[in-house]
């Protein structure tokens, strides 16, 4: 059973839509359990692309930002 700060962390996830994956991260458990404990965090097929869209983009933007400035 999660604790009631985890429980509290993970229901705040889901609201905000975060995958299972992503909130089993945060609590340090397996996607599974996150998915049997709060069924409300399962994704459509629609909001998993929205996602990895959105992560595709972060990505991209970190790498065009991975060069430190030149201090003179």
């Amino acid at each position: 059973m999660p604790t009631p700060e985890q429980d509290r962390i993970a229901r705040m996830l889901v609201a905000d839509r975060c995958p299972p994956g992503e909130i089993a991260d945060t609590l340090g458990c397996r996607a599974h359990t996150v998915l049997r404990l709060w069924p409300d965090a399962r994704m459509t097929r629609a909001e998993r692309t929205e996602w990895l869209t959105l992560r595709r983009r972060i990505a991209e933007m970190e790498r065009g930002h991975d060069v430190a400035p030149k201090v003179s």
